[in-house]
């Protein structure tokens, strides 16, 4: 399974192709799936001492990574932990910045 966090709303390319810049949650391979979306939204305590992390609505996406671009280069598989700009192929125009991506 793969989980990322979109940082940045997405961005349309060519055709059915979006530009995701991403947080990997846990490792990511070029050729995965991404079927669920949930958003989420961070609230700070007055004095900015803590958060709380509120999720949204899961909803249905169908994304294939098609290539990940980090630190420089083209990558197979991204580990998590590490950012990246990935490049999806399917409908990307409904996930909002701060979003959870898992497939």
């Amino acid at each position: 399974m793969s989980k990322v966090i979109v940082e940045e709303q997405p961005t349309p390319k060519r055709d059915d192709y979006w530009e995701l810049v991403v947080r990997c949650v846990t490792d990511v391979e070029k050729g995965g799936r991404l079927s669920t979306a949930t958003p989420y939204s961070v609230t700070f305590s007055d004095d900015r001492t803590s958060c709380t992390e509120v999720e949204g609505v899961p909803f249905a996406v169908d994304l294939l990574i098609d290539r990940i671009e980090s630190y420089g280069k083209e990558w197979d598989l991204l580990n998590a932990g590490m950012t990246a700009k990935i490049l999806v192929l399917g409908d990307a125009s409904a996930i909002p910045a701060r979003t959870y991506l898992v497939g």
